[in-house]
């Protein structure tokens, strides 16, 4: 069963059961635009020792409906959409363990689907939440053709990856006069990891998975009757990711004649971001 489907049959199987919950609960649909740093890193297995990595500025747009506003004890949600795209350098080798530098084309989504529970007025102003749920990352990482450090042409490839994870963790809201925050921090863990390696490879492997950390701190400006108007989000995100068991590719890399294994490196996967939001009454 796939990560997309396996998410799928999740979020479906668990929004039945909290269907009459969420249904009571009055949201805001949401549509925002930004900009994240994004930061990706290979490493020799077991060690710190950097292989390869890329860096660079990635796009990003978000439609959301949540009820992170609720002003009661109780349940809350959100549902956030998030597409991305970039261009960023890339500073490793080639398979041949030559010094390469190129371009690396970003394009994904994300979509996400919290669940919590409000402690409202904890103390004044201040409320509380416990949060918990599921999301599906997928993303297209194609590195470009270039020229290595010996002055040699090399072809490059692209790796698609699918990250279905949960996420837990909790949230703090603070209502002011004019201006409310909140920030959500908490912790992620794949479930499941697919990575398919295109030609001339021709390759599935699966990266171990590891728990990363992730917060989002938001500002929301409201108007006279009390809703949300717009809000601007600081953010960081992450996925750890452990070498993959080998497989045999369709390369001989080595020349030797035969296909030689290949296996996907302890990697980290870094986005620091903001993000411009505005809501729909």
């Amino acid at each position: 069963m796939s990560p997309r489907t396996r998410f799928t049959i999740s979020a479906l199987a668990l929004a039945s059961v909290l269907l009459p919950s969420i249904a009571s609960a009055k949201g805001q649909l949401s549509l925002g635009i930004g900009v994240q740093g994004h930061l990706w890193e290979e490493f020799v297995s077991g060690t710190k020792n950097k292989l390869l990595d890329e860096a660079g500025a990635r796009y990003t747009m978000n439609l959301s409906y949540d009820t992170y506003d609720t002003q009661s004890d109780g349940l809350i949600y959100g549902v956030d959409f998030l597409g991305y795209i970039g261009d960023l350098d890339y500073d490793g080798s080639t398979q041949l363990g030559v010094d390469a530098k190129t371009t690396t084309a970003y394009l994904g989504s994300d979509l996400r689907v919290t669940l919590g529970y409000r402690h409202h007025n904890i103390r004044p102003r201040y409320s509380f939440d416990w949060l918990g749920g599921l999301g599906y990352n997928s993303w297209g990482r194609e590195i470009g053709d270039g020229i290595d450090a010996n002055g040699s042409p090399f072809s490059g490839y692209t790796e698609i990856y699918s990250v279905f994870y949960a996420h837990v963790g909790g949230g703090l809201f603070h209502r002011g006069d004019s201006w409310d925050q909140y920030l959500q921090f908490g912790f992620k863990h794949p479930l499941d990891i697919t990575e398919k390696v295109e030609e001339p490879f021709n390759v599935k492997l699966e990266p171990d998975a590891n728990t990363s950390f992730y917060f989002n701190w938001s500002f929301y400006k409201k108007d006279n009757d009390g809703l949300r108007d717009y809000a601007i989000t600081l953010y960081a995100d992450s996925f750890r990711f452990g070498d993959s068991p080998a497989v045999i590719s369709s390369v001989d890399v080595t020349g030797d004649g035969n296909p030689d294994a290949v296996f996907q490196p302890e990697s980290d996967y870094s986005v620091f971001g903001v993000r411009l939001t505005w809501y729909y009454k």
